[in-house]
Order: C-alpha cells, then sequence, then structure tokens
C-alpha cells in the first residue's frame, strides 16, 4: 500500500469495501484492477496507429494512441483515461491521464483523484511465451510517492469470453440495512 496523503485519508472515511467496490456496479474500477484479475483473459492488438487492449474482467476496452496526440476538446475524463504510447524497442511505454477520481483498488481500499497519471511497460519475454507489465501511478493529491507493481501473464490459447456481469442489487447491497 502506498504512503497517503491526508487528503486521501479523509476521502477514505466516506469509503465502504462492501457496498463501493466498483464491480458490485459491474465497472473494473481502474487499470490497475483490470490487470490483476485472476484467471481474466485479456488480449492485446497493435494497430498502425494505436494498440487496442481488451480484457475478458468487465469486458473493458482500451485504446492507446500511438501518435502523441492529446485529448480532443470534448473528451470527459473516465475509467480508463486517456493513453498515449510509443515503443521502446520491443517494448510499448505507456502514459496515460485525464481519469475521473474514482478507486484504484477495492480491497483494500486505495482511492485516487482526477490527477492521477499512470504509466506502464508492457514487455515480452524473449520466446514471446510470457507478457510483463510493470506501472507507476502518480497522484500528488493521494500519495506521498509513487505506487509501484507489476504482472506477468503467460501466452494462452483461451479465447476473450463476454463477462456478462450482472449488477448486484436489493436490500444487502443498500448501506442504511447493514450499518
Amino acid at each position: 500500500m502506498p504512503d497517503i496523503t491526508d487528503e486521501h485519508k479523509a476521502a477514505l472515511k466516506n469509503y465502504d469495501m462492501r457496498f463501493d467496490d466498483p464491480a458490485l456496479q459491474c465497472s473494473p474500477s481502474s487499470l490497475v484492477r483490470v490487470w490483476s484479475e485472476p484467471s481474466g483473459v485479456s488480449t492485446v492488438v497493435v494497430n498502425d496507429d494505436t494498440v487496442v487492449i481488451r480484457h475478458e474482467f468487465m469486458d473493458t476496452v482500451r485504446t492507446i494512441h500511438l501518435d502523441n496526440s492529446t485529448p480532443p476538446d470534448d473528451y470527459e475524463p473516465g475509467l480508463t483515461g486517456y493513453s498515449t504510447g510509443r515503443f521502446e524497442g520491443k517494448d510499448l511505454v505507456i502514459e496515460t491521464s485525464g481519469f475521473a477520481a474514482g478507486v484504484l483498488m477495492p480491497h483494500p481500499g486505495i482511492l485516487h483523484s482526477e490527477d492521477m497519471k499512470m504509466i506502464e511497460r508492457l514487455s515480452l519475454n524473449d520466446d514471446g511465451s510470457e507478457l510483463r507489465r510493470e506501472f507507476e501511478v502518480i497522484d500528488p493529491r493521494y500519495f506521498n510517492e509513487t505506487f509501484t507493481g507489476s504482472n506477468n501473464w503467460r501466452r494462452t490459447s483461451l479465447s476473450l469470453s463476454e463477462y456478462g456481469c450482472v449488477e448486484l442489487g436489493g436490500r444487502s447491497n443498500e448501506r442504511s440495512s447493514i450499518e
């Protein structure tokens, strides 16, 4: 867990993972979580001017722009932000900003502000059988330090399936019925 600011601590007072986990509303919550879900299949397709990453978890689709573009004037901050990328040798380096404030990791409860920026490096091992992702999360409003991590995946023959999330509802998901 990163060293968090007082502003983050104040925001956590309103966060209860029993009710505020974005998965309860069929949202993957963040780019950290969507890559971290176990047994999820992901695809990475490199095009001439974009890379499209699809994650099975919550049917998340993300586009990385390889043309150093900036968000369009009508861009609305969102879950996956606006990503630009470049190749450094065989590695893909992705820089993302333009996030809406939200939940970076629902368990144990790590939030992020709209000022968050993320840098990721995707690399394949020598025989192409394993993908490694290293990431840095920079959010000076909520973190006193850069939050870092990594994940590794083995190539699979499994196909990407529709997640088909069903939003949870009912009395058990109402704060007032539990508290």
